[in-house]
């Protein structure tokens, strides 16, 4: 908690905060709502004390402030009616921050004053990097291949002994939590590179084409791998490592003999063992699953107190250096995984050489049939795969049989129908007449471990939904079938229902909220994606140019739900703040451990709320409206970040030394406000005298009071508010 003039702790880095009780006052110009200088005072807008602005562009005007440059603000947060055209200004730093996580720049102000300069700009930034980085992100969320614990993939790869139960989480390195970050990225990559190629964005319904690294590769074959814990076996020697070739050279004497190399990297584990090291030491363990664990950098314990090895030398636990590379885990490669004998998991030399190719035994298609959607949405011998048809259809469609309605007719074929489980005229019937026939595209292939141990089919695979009623048998035939759904919501104006759901989600991405489906500009954009052959960057420059995200004009769906002022949620913010000022991953949740959180700055990051979805619901999570726990959330995530930046030991960015170049570049970049951006000035004003007085009134050195000056900028309404 922070007084005027007072200081509270920040996470490593002393004693110092936000000081906010009075510098805003005395500046007379607290920045409030869209980053606009409220007129007369009140407190300063980054606070929470009365008076001051709220985050979202929302600042109280109790004490007679209104902005500057016309209107009056609204006194609430979240949707709020529309009151007349956003300025391109606002539109801009609102667009580029969602599409790139940056920070406008005066040049971009001067080309942004129509829909032509903006949708220029639009292609532009479409080809940076920063670009990709946002676009992983939504399409992870989009396709649901995220939210991932270990405990997910207990059936996938068994548990006790499974492939990621690793004793006591004890592991070396971070092949780990970057082979859960590889299973994350997958499907968003693979999409990105669809959208890279100019594909129709309608493949990622069908693809078998997916992108992966060699890690991946032998996750995808540690699924398909026998469960032979009875009849294979490997050696290890705790104290040397023979060359992998060796390993795998039948004619060797090392022939399957497995071995110890030392971690290179902390990560906060157990590195020490009673075997580690001892080269006399040489243990036998059964079966791959634990050989998989070896891959990862985890040796099994191998004594007679419930160990996994046979030969009783009384080694405990310990971590290693993974087989797994770095090179493994970042290779990311376009594979075609296609019919036919799999690669051996630990057979790292092959499948590093296999290239663009992968065999399987089990059919990979699309976003439902990915290890992450599987171990998110994991069926059951009850279940029987009902809920991943569900989630597909809510993913691709923006409707299931959770949301559907009188959207359910009958397929052409219903063998599959469990009479039992859903008798001919009661209630579930209705839904079940058709789920039942289409869980048979799963069925057909995989059993209810999401294996292919022992297919689970007992009847034809048949897809009736919306206006789509066909057989079919395969995977690709079902992605098929849902790229031929329409909507027809309105009389004459028939779209493509996986164009129109596109859309809604990049309206969710830039909004945080829908788009009404009737809306006449929300169909002119989905229709002219359909049009341009699904080319994804065509939506991308039509949707944000338009006044659905820029309310430059009034909609349909404004004059229905209002216009969305909403917080910056954790990925967002995050990407915002390490791309603007170069420094990745400043948050520290792109490789989280599985197994639990370890710093500091994960945790503080992630009681930040995400964005995410949920089981059985057509809408993505996007969470909007402030309160105190975003509140004091966001403050500690700025007030550690400030560390880091501000006069930080290694890689600062910003000095204390300078301040009025520091002031400057933190209101330009972290507040994204340039230099002709007509907010600039006054927030340079609250900034420099939040900085004399945190020094002169608060006693803080001047090292802390410009942390404490970024956390403030940080804490900005344009920083910590996603909307116009």
């Amino acid at each position: 908690a922070s007084s005027a003039g007072g200081a509270s702790s920040v996470p490593g880095g002393g004693a110092s905060t936000t000081l906010r009780g009075g510098s805003g006052a005395q500046a007379g110009a607290p920045i409030g709502g869209d980053g606009n200088p409220i007129a007369q005072g009140g407190s300063v807008a980054f606070g929470t004390t009365a008076g001051a602005g709220m985050i979202g562009g929302n600042p109280s005007t109790a004490n007679g402030g209104t902005f500057t440059d016309g209107g009056t603000p609204p006194s609430t947060a979240g949707a709020v009616g529309f009151s007349g055209p956003a300025s391109a200004v606002s539109a801009l730093r609102k667009v580029k921050n969602v599409l790139t996580g940056l920070a406008p720049t005066d040049a971009e102000l001067a080309q942004a004053k129509d829909s032509a300069g903006l949708r220029a700009l639009i292609d532009a930034w479409m080809m940076t990097p920063e670009f990709q980085d946002k676009m992983l992100f939504f399409f992870a969320n989009t396709f649901q291949q995220t939210s991932l614990a270990v405990l997910d993939f207990e059936f996938q790869l068994r548990k006790r002994p499974g492939a990621f139960d690793l004793s006591y989480a004890i592991f070396g390195d971070t092949a780990f939590p970057m082979l859960f970050k590889n299973m994350k990225e997958s499907f968003a990559r693979t999409a990105f590179a669809i959208v890279a190629s100019g594909k129709p964005f309608t493949d990622v319904l069908t693809t078998n084409q997916f992108m992966m690294t060699t890690a991946l590769k032998s996750l995808y074959m540690q699924i398909e791998a026998p469960y032979d814990i009875h009849t294979m076996t490997f050696q290890y020697n705790h104290g040397t490592r023979p060359a992998i070739e060796d390993t795998l050279n039948s004619s060797s004497s090392n022939y399957m003999v497995f071995g110890y190399a030392p971690p290179t990297k902390s990560t906060g584990r157990t590195f020490s063992g009673t075997c580690a090291g001892d080269s006399t030491k040489v243990s036998t363990y059964p079966g791959n699953t634990y050989l998989f664990q070896i891959l990862l950098g985890s040796v099994p314990r191998d004594s007679s107190n419930n160990g996994a090895g046979t030969t009783q030398l009384g080694c405990m636990e310990h971590a290693a250096k993974p087989y797994f590379t770095d090179t493994d885990l970042s290779d990311w490669q376009l594979v075609t995984i296609s019919s036919g004998t799999p690669i051996n998991p630990w057979d790292l030399p092959k499948l590093r050489a296999s290239a663009g190719a992968l065999p399987s035994k089990l059919p990979r298609v699309s976003f439902f049939s990915t290890p992450a959607f599987f171990a998110v949405w994991n069926t059951n011998d009850a279940n029987q795969h009902r809920v991943t048809a569900n989630q597909a259809l809510l993913a691709s469609l923006g409707m299931g049989f959770t949301s559907a309605g009188a959207n359910i007719p009958l397929p052409p074929t219903t063998t599959a129908v469990n009479g039992t489980h859903a008798v001919d005229g009661t209630i579930c019937y209705a839904c079940h007449k058709s789920l039942d026939p289409m869980r048979q595209f799963w069925g057909n292939f995989y059993d209810y471990n999401d294996k292919g141990e022992g297919k689970k089919s007992s009847g034809a695979a048949s897809f009736g939904f919306a206006d789509v009623t066909q057989n079919g048998t395969s995977l690709s035939d079902f992605g098929k079938l849902i790229a031929q759904v329409t909507d027809q919501q309105v009389d004459g104006n028939v779209v493509n229902r996986f164009a129109l759901e596109m859309t809604q989600k990049l309206c969710f991405f830039g909004n945080s909220s829908k788009c009404e489906e009737t809306d006449p500009e929300m169909r002119r954009i989905a229709l002219q994606f359909q049009t341009a052959n699904y080319d994804f960057r065509v939506l991308v420059r039509e949707l944000f140019s338009s006044p659905l995200v820029t309310a430059a004009a009034s909609t349909a769906t404004f004059d229905a739900d209002g216009v969305t002022i909403s917080i910056t949620r954790r990925d967002q913010l995050c990407t915002a703040l390490s791309n603007r000022l170069t420094k990745p991953d400043l948050c520290e949740i792109a490789m989280p451990t599985p197994t639990d959180v370890t710093t500091a700055m994960n945790r503080l990051a992630g009681a930040l709320p995400a964005d995410a979805f949920s089981r059985g619901t057509e809408y993505p999570v996007t969470a909007p409206d402030p309160n105190l726990f975003y509140r004091a959330a966001s403050e500690l995530v700025c007030e550690a970040i400030a560390s880091k930046v501000v006069d930080a030991t290694t890689g600062s960015v910003f000095s204390s030394a300078n301040p009025t170049t520091a002031i400057e570049d933190l209101v330009s970049r972290v507040m994204a406000l340039p230099p002709t951006d007509p907010k600039h000035a006054g927030a340079v004003q609250v900034l420099t005298t939040h900085f004399n007085n945190a020094k002169s009134s608060g006693g803080a050195s001047a090292t802390n009071a410009m942390r404490s000056t970024f956390s403030a900028a940080c804490q900005s309404p344009s920083s910590l508010g996603l909307g116009i």
